[in-house]
């Protein structure tokens, strides 16, 4: 016979007596009345425990999270850091940028008894803006960063382009109503 099939042998032969074993969960609990109180031990409260575990993974998860959100914000301001750095292109975007602004604020004086012909004016040039903080974004990412750059520059350019033409337009129409008033 081999060894398992003696061990079954052994097992069916005195089965009676494996039966007449205490029962198991008395054991324990005979066991458990013979040790002395643990009070104020982490084992007492289990489900505080359980609860302590959940919140330090909970609070781990988020310091991670939130530390990989500053670090990929911080990589994009460094990114649009090294557009600035280039001090030719710096100074071509601040003269347009207040070439711009200069543009914008003789549509508002044209514009102060109509303020929605202003809105529905600037609307295109902030369509434009949009587009070149885009770029701007793309600029250190893109593999030709002198064709972003010149992107910006032509959107600057055109921004001036069309903030012109609108003066113009608000020009003629106040010229309009000068002649209309005159004529009256």
């Amino acid at each position: 016979m081999k060894n398992d099939e003696k061990l079954e042998q052994f097992i069916r032969d005195h089965r009676d007596e494996f039966d007449e074993l205490p029962n198991e969960d008395r054991i324990w609990s005979a066991i458990e009345d013979q040790l002395e109180p643990t009070e104020g031990l982490v084992d007492d409260q289990p489900s505080a425990n359980r609860s302590y575990n959940h919140l330090w993974r909970a609070a781990a998860i988020m310091l991670l999270m939130l530390s990989s959100v500053l670090g990929y914000l911080q990589w994009q301001s460094g990114a649009t850091d090294e557009i600035t750095s280039d001090p030719e292109f710096a100074n071509a975007e601040m003269y347009y940028n207040q070439l711009i602004d200069q543009k914008k604020q003789e549509i508002k004086a044209y514009t102060v008894a109509n303020p929605e012909l202003e809105q529905s004016f600037l609307k295109d040039v902030e369509h434009l803006d949009m587009m070149y903080n885009e770029l701007k974004m793309q600029a250190n990412t893109a593999g030709s960063q002198e064709m972003v750059l010149n992107a910006m520059i032509q959107n600057l350019q055109l921004r001036i382009e069309i903030l012109n033409q609108q003066i113009k337009v608000l020009e003629q129409i106040k010229n309009n109503e000068q002649n209309e008033s005159t004529i009256i």
